[in-house]
């Protein structure tokens, strides 16, 4: 924008919107038709913008006339020539073919141009300056040689807990193009919510799903987005179940065990792979389970290298101690950016999970990130495992706070999800199970498949 432009009122218009608009409009009209548009505004802004931030429809009416020149006098376009009488805010375009040479075959073959614009203050109609912009070219150019955003438009991500660790991750990866989420949460956005999540104080009280539906949408229009409001039990398994199998890649950023295990078990049964990501108490410290079903340890392969009694994420109804996440923790500076971290590494994980298939300039990174556990350690924690770390200052050797480092973890041959749990388990206790015996109490229903219960009962 001209530096002589900048004092002037501006409206950003939407050439996509317009141009559907245009294409669709009666045949009476043809391409040379009156719209009606509403637009945003915010009080202390000279912005009239055909984007709305609060994802629901703008509140100052206006009109847009595709193609002026259809007025009387095509080169000096006036307020007065056209529009509906409660108008705020006018503009006149003309239709313009664009030059094929050198231009993306993907791109709109017709271009926008503005004739004029105003917007009426204080009863008085005054000129205002147009910003056309072309939503789907600009954000490809954005990262025009650094990311291929066109990779990522077929790939499937579902979110499983849309809080402080969670939303920033889905964020990221519509920043990134990915083109479907899944989103499950059973929250709504409360006051403690606000100064660790992507939502602002106006938020609370909205299920955090519709939140993050509008959030990604405003980053990638192009994304189709589902979202539940409702939280991972065993009573809605095979709703879980069909998202999964709709995914690419699964993350789970909730802070109970018992939301971690089903889905580890579906993925596993599905073959799909999946991020769990959380946070220590207090904030201490955050970690990354990177489960690839079959090809090393699933999240239950972890909990059983776990000691007793000891919790491997923060969970309020798990712990003392209150969790880090969704829940008032004590007040100290900078507990937001302490959970940052795990989000960011998160979804560099998750992108180069969905590039698995994909030529890119990131392949060198699968030499990177091929750990099942990731740990980040924020500070020294009194009385936790990171209490004795060496102070970070210069050292590059042993384990130091503010550090990513890669966890070699081994797969559990008796795991009742991802190994031979019945033949080790029945070898050990010194009986023999039979293929009908597993299909009757499969059958039965009353006892979950695998489980140790099942085994003691045979």
């Amino acid at each position: 924008m001209k530096k002589d432009e900048q004092s002037e009122t501006i409206l950003v218009i939407d050439e996509e919107g317009i141009l559907r608009l245009s294409d669709s409009s009666e045949p009476s009209h043809g391409r040379h038709g009156l719209h009606r548009v509403r637009f945003s505004h915010l009080a202390d802004s000279d912005v009239y913008t055909m984007f709305h931030p609060s994802g629901q429809q703008g509140a100052i009416p206006g009109s847009v006339l595709v193609d002026g020149r259809d007025c009387s006098r095509p080169f000096s376009v006036s307020a007065e020539m056209f529009g509906a009488e409660d108008d705020k805010v006018r503009v006149a375009l003309e239709r313009l073919a664009a030059p094929r040479s050198g231009v993306p075959a993907d791109s709109p073959r017709e271009r926008l141009n503005s004739l004029g614009a105003f917007v009426r203050q204080n009863g008085q109609w005054a000129s205002a300056h147009v910003q056309i912009v072309r939503v789907r070219q600009e954000l490809d150019s954005r990262f025009s040689g650094l990311y291929e955003t066109g990779l990522l438009a077929d790939k499937k991500v579902s979110v499983i807990g849309l809080g402080s660790v969670g939303a920033p991750i889905v964020d990221l990866l519509a920043k990134s193009m990915v083109g479907g989420f899944f989103l499950m949460d059973p929250d709504r956005i409360d006051p403690a919510n606000v100064v660790r999540h992507l939502a602002v104080l106006p938020d609370i009280g909205r299920k955090k799903p519709a939140f993050m539906e509008q959030l990604v949408r405003a980053k990638n229009p192009d994304a189709v987005v589902q979202t539940f409001w409702e939280a991972v039990t065993r009573k809605n398994i095979e709703l879980v179940r069909r998202i999964v199998q709709k995914s690419d890649l699964v993350i789970c950023a909730t802070d109970e065990r018992d939301s971690r295990v089903i889905p580890n078990r579906i993925c596993v049964e599905e073959k799909k792979p999946l991020l769990i990501v959380g946070a220590f108490t207090r904030g201490y410290g955050c970690q990354i389970l990177y489960v690839r079903p079959f090809e090393g340890p699933c999240y239950q392969c972890f909990l059983s290298l776990l000691p007793p009694q000891q919790e491997e994420i923060s969970s309020a109804r798990q712990a003392s101690a209150i969790a880090y996440a969704d829940h008032p923790v004590a007040i100290e500076p900078g507990l937001a950016g302490d959970l940052l971290p795990v989000s960011t590494m998160a979804a560099k994980i998750a992108i180069q999970e969905l590039l698995r298939d994909k030529p890119t300039t990131l392949r060198s990174l699968d030499e990177d990130l091929t750990a099942p556990l990731y740990l980040w350690f924020n500070r020294r924690e009194a009385g936790t495992d990171a209490e004795n770390l060496r102070p970070l200052r210069c050292g590059i050797d042993g384990l130091r706070i503010l550090r990513w480092y890669g966890v070699s973890l081994p797969q559990n041959p008796e795991c009742p999800v991802c190994g031979d749990f019945l033949g080790k388990a029945s070898a050990r206790l010194g009986i023999t199970i039979t293929p009908e015996d597993i299909a009757r109490f499969a059958e039965s229903g009353r006892i979950e498949k695998g489980s140790q219960e099942w085994v003691n009962t045979l």
